[in-house]
C-alpha cells in the first residue's frame, strides 16, 4: 500500500472557528514513506515455511500409509472425478475460512516500532491481520484529520508501520494451502481419488499419484474448476467433426 499517494499538503478546516491550516507539507511527510519494520520480506517468514514443508511431507506419509492399494474411486456414470474433487476442494475451502482468520500472524519487533501519535495505540509482540489494520486505519486517519504536523507525521509513520505487518501477514497467510494439501493427500489415500490415474497418464506410480492428487486439491476449486473447463473444451473438440474441405 502507498500511503504517500494519499499523503499530501492538506487544508483542515477547524471544527469550531472555521479557520484553514496547513497540515503536514508533503516533505515533512517524506520520512514516512516507510514504517521501518522491515517488512514485509519478499517470501513468507520462515516458521510458516518450515510448517507448509512439514505439513506437505507429513501429508504425504500418512496418504500413502492408509492408501488401500487396491482401492480406486470410480464414480458412477454421468459423474466425472474432477467433479468429486471439486467437491472436496470447496468442502475444504468452507472448513478452512474460519481458521486462515487465525492463521496468519507476524511479530513486532518493538525496537522497531515507532511511537504513535496520540489517540492510537500499536500492537506489540504477535499480531494478528485485524489488529494490524485496525491500527493502520486509526494511525492514518488521525494523520489526515490532525491540525499537527508533528502528531501527523507520527501517525503516516505508524500507518506505513502497520502496512507493512499487513502485507507480511498476508504472506504468512498464503501458506494456509499447504493445509489443505495435507488433508487432500490423507483424502487421496483414503478414498483412492487418484487424478493422474482417472486421465490415464501412463506409468504413475500410486504414491505419486496421491501426491499430486492431495496438492491438486489444496490448490482450491477455482484451478480445478479452470482444468476442468480446458479438459471439457479439449474433448468437445475432438468430438466435433473436421471442416469440410474442398
Amino acid at each position: 500500500m502507498a500511503l504517500m499517494k494519499i499523503l499530501r499538503p492538506l487544508d483542515v478546516t477547524a471544527a469550531a472557528g472555521g479557520v484553514a491550516a496547513s497540515v503536514a507539507p508533503a516533505e515533512e511527510l517524506a520520512a514516512a514513506t516507510t514504517g521501518g519494520s522491515e517488512k514485509p520480506l519478499t517470501r513468507p517468514e520462515g516458521g510458516y515455511i518450515v510448517a507448509m514443508a512439514g505439513l506437505l511431507v507429513v501429508g504425504a506419509i500418512i496418504g500413502i500409509v492408509i492408501d488401500k492399494k487396491s482401492n480406486v474411486y470410480n464414480p458412477p456414470d454421468g459423474v466425472s472425478i474432477f467433479a468429486v474433487l471439486f467437491i472436496v476442494a470447496q468442502t475444504l475451502e468452507r472448513l478452512l475460512e474460519p481458521i486462515a482468520s487465525l492463521y496468519g500472524t507476524t511479530k513486532a519487533d518493538p525496537a522497531k516500532k515507532p511511537d504513535g501519535p496520540s489517540g492510537v495505540s500499536l500492537p506489540s509482540g504477535r499480531v494478528s491481520k485485524s489488529q494490524a489494520v485496525k491500527a493502520r486505519d486509526q494511525a492514518l486517519a488521525l494523520c489526515l484529520a490532525s491540525s499537527d504536523a508533528a502528531n501527523a507525521e507520527k501517525g503516516a509513520k505508524a500507518a506505513a508501520w502497520s502496512q507493512e505487518l499487513v502485507d507480511q501477514i498476508r504472506r504468512n497467510t498464503a501458506t494456509i494451502w499447504a493445509l489443505a494439501s495435507f488433508l487432500g493427500m490423507i483424502a487421496a489415500g483414503w478414498f483412492g481419488l487418484l487424478l493422474l490415474h482417472a486421465v490415464n497418464a501412463p506409468r504413475t506410480p500410486r504414491w505419486l499419484d496421491i501426491i499430486i492428487t492431495g496438492i491438486a486439491i489444496g490448490g482450491g476449486s477455482k484451478p480445478l474448476h479452470d482444468l476442468i473447463q480446458n479438459i471439457q473444451a479439449s474433448k468437445e473438440q475432438k468430438q466435433n467433426p473436421s471442416e469440410a474441405t474442398t
